[in-house]
């Protein structure tokens, strides 16, 4: 074999492994980001209650950055509670990543995120959320619930007003890319 074919053979070799490991890279951050019907589950609380508190953790993108979004309901007895909304943006390099960037790989900053604190009334077919200088809407919102067993479903619809509109029981901030992204091998 002459050394001009074992570069060819080489180069080929060398840009082919380049590019399956991006993919391999692409594919597990594609595992990683949360996708619909997603539930909140009972972190403190007695089982089959709705008094208690729930949480999630979704790891998701909004125009090609990742995201972090933790949200978290301590509900008490008396048909009230608190909603809390903690939105993470940017990695431990102190960047926001790109969509399938390397960086994407790193872990949340957990020192540098905002958060929002909205106090809620809970009766049998909603959850309203109020208006204060920490709260995540300006206005009052209404969401539909629903609690199965030993999750709480919140609907990803939010209203002004009571509505009568089919409930979608998935987080507002779950988003999976598109299948074809994960060929954005330039994303380095």
């Amino acid at each position: 074999m002459d050394k001009k074919r074992l570069v060819h053979i080489i180069v080929g070799v060398s840009i082919f492994s380049f590019i399956i490991i991006i993919l391999l890279k692409n594919i597990y951050l594609y595992q990683t980001y949360e996708h619909g019907n997603i539930a909140f589950i009972k972190s403190e609380g007695e089982k089959d209650k709705l008094k208690g508190k729930w949480e999630v953790t979704v790891d998701t993108w909004e125009h090609s950055v990742d995201e972090r979004h933790v949200i978290r309901y301590n509900l008490n007895s008396d048909s009230t509670g608190i909603f809390y909304y903690d939105h993470y943006l940017n990695k431990s390099n102190g960047k926001s990543a790109k969509l399938y960037s390397w960086s994407s790989i790193l872990p949340f900053d957990s020192k540098n995120y905002q958060t929002y604190e909205t106090d809620i009334i809970i009766d049998s077919l909603y959850i309203t959320y109020l208006p204060s200088e920490k709260s995540f809407w300006q206005d009052t919102v209404y969401s539909k619930y629903k609690l199965v067993s030993e999750s709480l479903y919140i609907d990803r619809n939010k209203y002004n007003n009571h509505y009568d509109d089919e409930p979608k029981w998935e987080l507002e901030f779950s988003f999976k890319p598109k299948l074809y992204k994960l060929f954005y091998v330039w994303n380095l």
